[in-house]
């Protein structure tokens, strides 16, 4: 596993846990953007040659904290920046672990998609 590209990789997280507390997205376009790194890391991937199917998984596990981490410690401009949220995550009262493994488990959702992918289309090129 080159830990350096799982550091590298997870690092999107940061991005986005940054621009959706300080500029806000809206619900519809997250995903959009999300998609977008993804499929940037899976060309990264299968071009470096890196393990197809985990670099994608821990990468976007570690993805998950640094959103999930960031979103809670900017929660007030989070919450200011993303009203269509801001009523849901009140009521469910927003707490660092439930932020954090939330983005965790979106993560890891995501990671395993994108690592099939990756590992199908690497075991296609042989």
């Amino acid at each position: 596993m080159n830990w350096m590209w799982v550091l590298v990789l997870s690092l999107t997280g940061l991005v986005m846990g940054l621009v959706t507390s300080l500029v806000g997205l809206p619900g519809s376009v997250e995903p959009l953007v999300w998609i977008v790194f993804y499929v940037a890391w899976g060309v990264l991937v299968i071009r470096r040659e890196l393990r197809p199917f985990l670099t994608p998984l821990v990468a976007s596990a570690l993805s998950g904290v640094w959103t999930g981490g960031t979103q809670y410690l900017l929660r007030d401009q989070y919450l200011a920046n993303n009203p269509w949220y801001a009523d849901q995550l009140t009521e469910q009262g927003m707490t660092l672990s439930g932020t954090v493994l939330f983005g965790v488990g979106m993560g890891v959702v995501w990671g395993l998609i994108v690592g099939g992918i990756c590992w199908g289309i690497a075991k296609r090129r042989g």
